[in-house]
């Protein structure tokens, strides 16, 4: 299988497309690696998309004994050296300059720089999954283009981010020199070669994949300027405040072969001045920002020679992220039946957020999917309190978290439904498909309609569990296989009252609750459709009987049973009880509403 992949890095200023290229091939029998490098062409044309057929055709520059490597990588890398024109189509004839070279590109002083990176993979096995090549990022220099003096060396730093993992970063100049950065998710460098003139210094990185991601700047030497030195508040290349300010005093010395006439300064920022003094010089206040405040402090002497020196000062975040969780609220959270639930929240900070973790006290842990609003798709849970810890973490590493405790409930729905019975589910489902929310044999689920007098089969909504809030108290048909798992969803709280509405004739009723309810005629209320008084089951022989009927699965065939009474009386063969996961049939005579005794509260 083949992979292209195309990295275009032009200078910030740069908005026109080039019209010539001269470019570099490499061939490597290992991802990331150069082992050879060659000029193969020089070429101009007002569209720069028409030399990529020309890159396949550089393959046949190499042996069949390269060719069969198990990975050959094709490194392309384009500078522009002449911006002849933006929009007319001239073209001139070149020639391979056959000139063998090691390094990664080629300029040509005064004229325009840029470069493009290509990676062409042949491969014989499977393309691995990971085709995302690391970000690199400059923090010092923190621009594009830079100026230096003194000696013929830079400091460079900066980040690679990979979702995989960095493995190298290395460093090239126009020159051949090359390098390796200490470091590599935050690496640097303080031996960067420099020439007089302009100098192009290209830093790449390369994942654990093989994938290539590089970024360069563009530092002007000037060995003939005046000498800068930053002495507070460092010698070094970057200081860190102690504490979150938003402004600092800098000073230092410039010195050189002739007399320095002025000191000027300018952070990444957009501040800017000039210094008081000059071969002593000092800033009173330099405006910063929580993050990276690159500063630099630029010399002009006698002759209009110039040099400057850079300074990283680098404002912690000290403020924590906030974090909230959303869903489930308080308010049902502690009561679940399933073996999982899902989690979302909203989380900000006053940087930016670097990720969201959680973890529970049985011992899952995971990261979050999204950051200002994230979500767990299923949090494992086992029986019992289960405790989260949702922690939100920015860039900075500083941390808060949001603590929520969730109660699995025990169940005996696998017993309850094995076979053919009158199901009830005692929670509001997170899925109102019944299908998918039980897990029914086939389509074997029914609804009665007691207006109708007729049964609705799945896939018919109308036996659906819709709305979800209203499933507490309804009653189905359905026929299950053994093992049935727990359906998801939140319990009814016990302490809660649930409204069932009847109309004349059989309806099945569910126990809206997990666990058994009580079968308490003087307790059970009924109110009868249009008033507003509630009286009890026993005295309201007019509008509903004072017993049910249940099913109960025959033990060595679960897909026949026979029915049996619930009622307040414990003579033989009559339940005193309903079973949680059951529904039974109530006759009404009237349209009317049933409210059973909530089993956690005993004052009802």
């Amino acid at each position: 299988m083949k992979r292209l992949k195309i990295l275009l890095l032009f200078p910030p200023k740069t908005s026109q497309i080039p019209s010539m290229y001269k470019y570099l091939v490499g061939i490597s029998d290992q991802p990331g690696i150069r082992t050879s490098c060659r000029w193969f062409s020089e070429m101009e044309t007002n569209t720069w998309m028409k030399c990529i057929p020309s890159w396949l055709l550089l393959l046949r520059g190499f042996g069949s004994t390269e060719l069969s490597l198990i990975r050959v990588q094709l490194i392309v890398i384009m500078l522009i050296v002449v911006f002849t024109c933006l929009a007319s189509a001239e073209t001139r004839s070149a020639k391979s300059s056959g000139v063998i070279y090691t390094g990664g590109f080629v300029q040509v002083p005064g004229q325009a720089k840029s470069k493009m990176i290509a990676t062409l993979s042949t491969d014989t096995d499977p393309v691995d999954d990971d085709i995302t090549p690391p970000v690199v990022t400059f923090d010092l220099p923190a621009v594009w283009e830079t100026t230096c003096s003194g000696q013929p060396t830079i400091h460079i730093s900066g980040t690679a981010t990979d979702d995989t993992g960095v493995v190298s970063v290395v460093w090239e100049n126009q020159e051949g020199d090359t390098g390796t950065c200490t470091g590599t998710d935050s690496w640097s460098s303080s031996q960067v070669i420099l020439v007089e003139g302009e100098n192009l210094v290209c830093v790449t990185a390369v994942d654990s994949a093989g994938n290539v991601g590089a970024s360069s700047v563009l530092i002007t030497y000037n060995p003939n300027g005046p000498t800068v030195t930053i002495t507070v508040p460092t010698t070094g290349y970057t200081y860190t405040t102690p504490t979150p300010v938003s402004s600092l005093a800098v000073s230092g010395t410039a010195s050189g072969d002739r007399s320095v006439t002025q000191v000027t300064w300018s952070t990444v920022k957009g501040a800017s001045g000039t210094c008081t003094g000059t071969d002593t010089w000092s800033i009173a206040s330099v405006p910063l920002e929580i993050g990276n405040n690159t500063l630099l402090v630029t010399a002009t002497d006698s002759a209009g020679e110039f040099g400057s020196k850079t300074l990283n000062i680098i404002v912690p975040d000290q403020v924590a992220p906030s974090v909230t969780i959303v869903s489930p609220t308080l308010a049902k959270a502690p009561l679940r039946i399933g073996a999982s639930v899902p989690v979302s929240g909203t989380a900000s900070d006053n940087t930016s957020l670097k990720q969201i973790t959680w973890a529970t006290d049985k011992g899952y842990n995971g990261t979050c999917t999204g950051t200002s609003n994230w979500s767990i798709s299923q949090l494992p849970l086992e029986i019992g309190d289960n405790h989260l810890t949702v922690t939100a973490t920015d860039d900075w590493d500083n941390v808060n978290t949001a603590q929520l405790t969730i109660t699995r409930q025990q169940t005996t729905v696998a017993s309850a439904w094995l076979g053919l019975t009158i199901a009830a589910l005692p929670m509001v489902p997170d899925i109102a498909d019944a299908k998918e929310a039980v897990g029914f044999i086939a389509n074997s689920w029914a609804s009665y309609d007691t207006d109708l007098g007729i049964y609705h089969t799945y896939p018919d909504v109308a036996c659906w569990l819709q709305p979800k809030e209203n499933t507490p108290g309804r009653g189905f048909w359905g026929a299950f296989a053994t093992g049935t798992p727990d359906p998801l969803g939140y319990a009814t709280p016990l302490d809660s009252q649930v409204t069932i509405h009847l109309y004349p004739g059989w309806n099945i009723v569910g126990n809206p609750y997990n666990t058994n309810l009580n079968w308490e005629p003087d307790r059970i209320r009924v109110r009868v459709t249009g008033t507003s008084v509630w009286a009890s089951m026993s005295s309201s022989s007019d509008s509903v009987r004072d017993y049910a009927i249940g099913w109960q699965q025959d033990a060595s065939n679960p897909l026949t049973g026979a029915y049996y009474p619930i009622a307040a009386d414990t003579s033989d063969g009559v339940l005193n009880y309903m079973a949680p996961w059951r529904a039974v049939w109530i006759k009404a005579f009237e349209e009317c509403d049933l409210m059973f005794p909530p089993p956690g509260d005993p004052q009802f």
